[in-house]
């Protein structure tokens, strides 16, 4: 099973906002922000609509990353690590 480092607490990561050069903050899985009950499918079945064709083969977690200055948001896959 595959786990994301980021989504359970085991990483931090930082992207810095390309207009301001400040530290973006994480806003969660962008699968979260599809609709209300996106949280509560199936986290292999969603990852066909996360905009990452290859999220699924690759075992990346697609997060969304917005500047609090600009507002700009960035969109980051953290590739997940192996969990057994």
């Amino acid at each position: 099973m595959y786990i994301c480092p980021v989504c359970n607490g085991l990483e931090n990561t930082t992207k810095m906002c390309a207009n301001c050069q400040v530290n973006m903050e994480e806003q969660g899985r962008l699968i979260e922000q599809l609709g209300d009950y996106a949280p509560y499918l199936d986290d292999e079945g969603m990852k066909l609509f996360d905009g990452d064709t290859q999220s699924k083969t690759n075992h990346t977690c697609v997060h969304v990353y917005q500047c609090q200055i600009c507002g700009q948001t960035d969109h980051v896959s953290i590739q997940e690590i192996f969990y057994h």
